[in-house]
């Protein structure tokens, strides 16, 4: 079971999403300039707003990091001396991507990936740690080897092989069976560990402008959207008019977009992977909030942009969710008739859900809209269209 959210959001002078030239992130598409703001910046966005705000138990959270060994190994009650911790702490992190022969250098280099573990997952890894106690003080004796002969230009070749990890690798497999909210909702990729590899069950479109933009060619390149001209004034030069120059200047590559956001969540397999309907039910809910209510937060204490959408379309059904981003392939550049860029956007976008529902059927179990006057008849709060597509997720 499916729930979809669609938004129109008009976001003031921003650069919330900057690309690789300084601009607002764009790209090319339908013959016309857009601004985006990239999936992963949106879920993270999200993510930080319902851990901040949202009334989830805390272990649903989790953190990527290259740095959980440091935590890991302050939870170890195995290893004669920090250092011996922390290369069993490398070693249990290591596993998850690294093959076994390969494990000696992750212990004296350091996790060089990003891991997204819930505290509690940790914790279990510390209680397997001390079930594999003689195990792991035997390979932190042939690392200690591995070290010596490293720095004396020897050769080495004791190496762990999977066969005697097999017991270990088998216990590290199974942690958290019943997974917390955030890996369930945006997955994780172990390489070695299939078991614990993660397909998230929230997919988050970038965002599309549903207004064009231009390119401006200036002396660093060609930019997307307006330049502001900046200068700072040194706090400390004197403060005669002849020596009130500038302590830097600069020019700031900024747009306003109208944006199509588009997310869907798969409420049937968050409820598989985290193994209880209710905490299930309570991080979708959590998330599909957050993504409303959030924006990638680049810029803000020069742009203040932060929004909310004016127009919330939420839909429940068994089917494959579509996004409508097509629906402006055609740019809306300005206002007509009286209706704003974000009116037409909305009206563009439920005639194109009407007519695709129409011609391929597939009509949702459940919809609903809210948002500002204008964009929505009757409009309802926000908690209530999120609690009620929720609900339709269990009638069904």
């Amino acid at each position: 079971m499916f729930i979809q959210v669609h938004l129109i959001q008009s976001v003031p002078a921003s650069n919330s999403n900057a690309g690789q030239d300084g601009s607002p992130k764009h790209f090319d598409a339908w013959g016309s300039t857009r601004v985006t703001q990239s999936s992963q910046a949106q879920k993270r966005a999200a993510r930080q707003w319902y851990q901040k705000y949202g009334q989830l138990d805390r272990k649903q959270f989790a953190s990527r990091s290259r740095v959980w060994d440091t935590v890991l190994a302050g939870y170890l009650k195995v290893g004669k001396d920090d250092a011996q911790k922390l290369w069993i702490a490398r070693i249990l992190l290591g596993l998850f991507n690294i093959k076994p022969e390969k494990i000696f250098d992750v212990a004296l280099e350091g996790v060089q990936n990003l891991l997204f573990f819930a505290d509690h997952e940790v914790q279990e890894l510390a209680n397997i740690a001390g079930d594999h106690e003689g195990l792991l003080l035997g390979l932190c004796d042939r690392i200690a080897a591995y070290q010596t002969s490293l720095a004396e230009e020897k050769k080495f070749s004791n190496f762990p092989k999977k066969s005697e990890l097999r017991g270990l690798l088998k216990a590290i497999g199974e942690i958290s069976e019943a997974l917390p909210g955030d890996v369930a909702l945006f997955g994780r990729m172990m390489a070695n560990m299939q078991k614990q590899s993660v397909d998230g069950c929230v997919q988050v479109a970038f965002a599309v402008s549903v207004n064009s933009f231009r390119r401006q060619k200036t002396r660093d390149g060609w930019k997307v959207g307006e330049l502001d001209f900046f200068s700072a004034i040194d706090d400390f030069a004197s403060q005669e008019p002849a020596s009130a120059d500038s302590g830097m200047i600069g020019e700031k590559p900024y747009a306003a977009p109208v944006l199509y956001r588009y997310a869907n969540v798969c409420v049937t397999e968050a409820v598989k992977l985290m193994g209880d309907s209710d905490a299930a039910q309570a991080s979708v809910r959590a998330f599909i909030e957050g993504f409303i209510r959030s924006l990638p937060s680049g810029g803000g204490n020069s742009f203040a942009h932060q929004t909310l959408p004016e127009f919330v379309l939420i839909e429940v059904g068994p089917y494959m969710p579509y996004n409508h981003a097509a629906a402006f392939e055609v740019p809306i550049d300005s206002p007509e008739k009286g209706r704003s860029i974000g009116q037409i956007a909305t009206n563009k976008l439920m005639e194109r859900r009407e007519t695709m529902y129409k011609i391929y059927g597939g009509e949702p179990l459940f919809w609903g809209v809210t948002g500002l006057d204008g964009y929505a008849q009757n409009p309802v709060p926000l908690s209530q269209l999120v609690d009620d597509a929720i609900a339709a997720t269990s009638e069904t």
